[in-house]
């Protein structure tokens, strides 16, 4: 009995040794974070409020593009983002630099008439980043798989992310989509009434791709930052969820989706510096 216990003793003593050597080398293996100082480009800085309200933007994008573990501290000088296991630059880390800046002003715009090649589009773009919301724009979306850019000539901007309540991510194989709900109170009304001009393929929303059924629907863009990032024709069948995007990445749905539920930047801001630190 005292050599079974002494044997089962040396068994327990070997594995709390092994764990522990287990330990050891992993909190000796090094690894590598970000550091990142963000500053606003304005000739007037920003208050406190501000800053604050633009380091927690930054955080729900971290949080978005599964950096979770990331922080956006206001500090004297703007705001210092540090990024765990992952390197200044890496691809990756300019993909987060340039996110953590990126105005992320959502503008949802009717379609005004269908969308065309840009090789083929009679209309040059305009400068739909600073055209006033209340004004038609001509805009262009990132280049599709075989490099063609489409132009869409949209019409007044009905409604901010204000308007957005919830978003959800979903799947379907390889590609994602965003469906989000609406607010209930005046923040969508704009939006709502827009949802029924396209169902009913007003003059502000005429009918521009084939809907459910046959039946002609109007579209809907979403416009990020001044560029047409999808554009969904309406379904009256489901008023409480509409699918704004499909067929993006899983990270470009996941960026999206936390641009609908924040806020944009208060400022304009830039990477000063981005630096890597190898953490032991």
């Amino acid at each position: 009995m005292t050599r079974h216990g002494g044997r089962s003793g040396a068994r327990e003593l070997a594995a709390m040794v092994l764990v522990a050597t287990a330990l050891v080398a992993s909190s000796c293996h090094p690894s590598n974070r970000v550091e990142m100082q963000v500053r606003v480009v304005s000739a007037k800085p920003l208050g406190r409020g501000d800053l604050l309200l633009a380091a927690k933007a930054m955080d729900e994008r971290l949080d978005a593009m599964g950096r979770g573990s990331a922080t956006a501290n206001v500090t004297d000088a703007g705001i210092d983002v540090t990024v765990p296991d992952v390197g200044a630059d890496s691809a990756e880390g300019q993909r987060l630099a340039a996110e953590l800046v990126r105005p992320g002003r959502v503008l949802f715009r009717p379609l005004l008439d269908p969308p065309v090649r840009a090789t083929d589009a009679t209309l040059s773009p305009t400068d739909a980043a600073n055209v006033a919301a209340d004004r038609e724009v001509v805009a262009d979306a990132a280049p599709t798989a075989d490099g063609a850019v489409l132009r869409f000539r949209l019409g007044p901007a009905a409604a901010t992310q204000n308007a957005v309540v919830r978003t959800e991510v979903t799947s379907s194989g390889s590609t994602a989509g965003v469906t989000v709900r609406l607010a209930a109170d005046d923040r969508a009304r704009s939006l709502l009434d827009l949802r029924r001009a396209c169902e009913r393929s007003a003059p502000r929303c005429p009918a521009t791709l084939p809907g459910a059924n046959g039946q002609p629907v109007g579209s809907i863009a979403l416009v990020l930052d001044g560029a047409v990032l999808a554009a969904s024709p309406v379904d009256p069948s489901n008023d409480g969820a509409w699918r704004v995007a499909s067929g993006l990445t899983s990270d470009l749905a996941r960026s999206l989706g936390a641009r609908l539920e924040s806020p944009p930047l208060p400022a304009e801001f830039v990477v000063r510096r981005s630096t890597t630190v190898s953490v032991p």
